[in-house]
């Protein structure tokens, strides 16, 4: 077939392929989708190669990790060490207890060192005192830590302290000659509260301080408290006036006319 025949031919194919209804259609919708895939191309950069990532796995990799000992060291604890009732004194002072906590389940020689004389009788001692072996002053620390609640004047038990250590217990310290505290003042364990002197209780004897444990103003025995924890209540000492009975009361009344005759 001769040149022209050829071109001829051509020509007639591409107007009859000119002539059909989809060609038209079929060039737009390829070329915008050559566009929209030079698009999405460019907003990821250029890189074909690495599909993009799930939202997902991209803000589990935005979390900041830390190792082991970051996490102890910022660690909250659980609980703090529970406080054990202490003396209030330093361990340094030597001194020793000269009037006891008066108990009626104790005999009549111990009942006799609860008792302390305040003018012209003798009463049931509500807490302990200390004095030193040396028979000087001493510094009186706090018990347990908690918060000042009332500095004030006794007329039996001279410059009084009281501690709030929750909303049941309490802790006084007495017959101060100085006062390092002030109310609504924070105190920890072992923090100076004052300084022991002589009050009326204990007029004549020397310094010494005067200590008590109350929750819910009922008087517990300090001895049997100090090492044990403030939570600690199931042994607690339950004597007040109202539970003493008659027999009691009638041998604590004997026990000072005995004091009293020998006083004569």
């Amino acid at each position: 077939m001769r040149e022209e025949d050829k071109r001829s031919v051509w020509k007639f194919k591409i107007k009859r392929l000119l002539g059909k209804k989809w060609l038209y259609p079929a060039i737009y919708l390829t070329v915008a989708a050559i566009a929209l895939l030079g698009v999405w191309w460019y907003q990821q950069g250029g890189d074909l190669a690495e599909p993009p990532k799930p939202e997902v796995q991209q803000e589990e990799e935005s979390v900041t990790t830390t190792s082991p000992d970051e996490e102890k060291d910022d660690a909250v604890p659980v609980m703090t060490e529970q406080e054990l009732w202490r003396m209030p004194v330093s361990p340094s002072v030597d001194t020793e207890v000269v009037t006891k906590f008066f108990d009626f389940d104790r005999s009549l020689e111990d009942q006799e060192l609860g008792l302390v004389k305040y003018g012209n009788e003798y009463r049931q001692s509500e807490g302990i005192q200390l004095a030193s072996a040396s028979g000087n002053s001493f510094e009186v620390t706090a018990a347990m830590s908690g918060t000042v609640t009332e500095v004030r004047e006794d007329p039996m038990l001279g410059t009084v302290v009281e501690v709030n250590h929750s909303s049941d217990v309490s802790s006084l310290y007495g017959s101060l000659e100085e006062v390092s505290v002030r109310p609504g003042e924070d105190v920890e364990q072992g923090d100076m509260i004052g300084t022991a002197g002589e009050s009326e209780m204990g007029e004549g004897k020397g310094p010494r301080v005067h200590f008590e444990i109350r929750d819910q103003e009922l008087a517990l025995d300090p001895e049997k408290w100090f090492g044990r924890p403030m939570e600690d209540k199931e042994d607690k000492e339950e004597s007040s006036d109202e539970e003493r009975d008659d027999e009691e009361q009638k041998d604590s009344e004997e026990l000072r006319d005995e004091l009293e005759k020998e006083e004569e």
